[in-house]
């Protein structure tokens, strides 16, 4: 076995490389790598740049934590920052509701227009407060019918 050892240490480079590419384990890993190739390059390319940019990133980052923490106050930034995976999660479900249909046809209707304007808004303010008297007046109207067509109240 030491006489194998020797004899492949006294190989040249060449033959070394002869001697490996004759291996079929090694044609097959390098036809792997060849298959790969445009993944490896792409790869490759994007660490590249994502290596040079990587300054840029990490100041873009920065700005937005020094901006999250601005925007929350001296005691309030935690709590902000705290709370982003609520505001995530929120943020998930809108996009997923306004992907519905029911909701575009809501928007396109004109409806929430209507709802935004302020004389509607005050009519709907003054309907709510007299909510519990429309009931009541509601309840004794049906009453009344009732009595009229004999059914009694219900």
């Amino acid at each position: 076995m030491a006489i194998g050892v020797e004899s492949e240490a006294s190989l040249t480079p060449q033959e070394r490389l002869q001697k490996r590419l004759a291996d079929p384990k090694t044609v097959e890993s390098l036809n792997r790598l060849l298959d790969r190739l445009d993944i490896i390059v792409f790869l490759a390319e994007a660490l590249e740049g994502f290596i040079r940019r990587a300054e840029v990133v990490a100041d873009s980052v920065a700005q937005g934590v020094a901006e999250l923490r601005r925007m929350g106050g001296d005691e309030g930034g935690a709590d902000l920052i705290g709370s982003l995976p609520k505001l995530a999660r929120a943020g998930v479900r809108i996009a997923d509701l306004m992907d519905r249909p029911e909701v575009g046809r809501l928007i396109d209707s004109g409806l929430l227009e209507k709802l935004g304007d302020p004389k509607t808004l005050e009519a709907l303010s003054a309907l709510l407060g007299n909510l519990e008297l429309a009931s009541g007046l509601f309840e004794s109207l049906g009453g009344f019918a009732a009595k009229r067509s004999g059914r009694g109240p219900d």
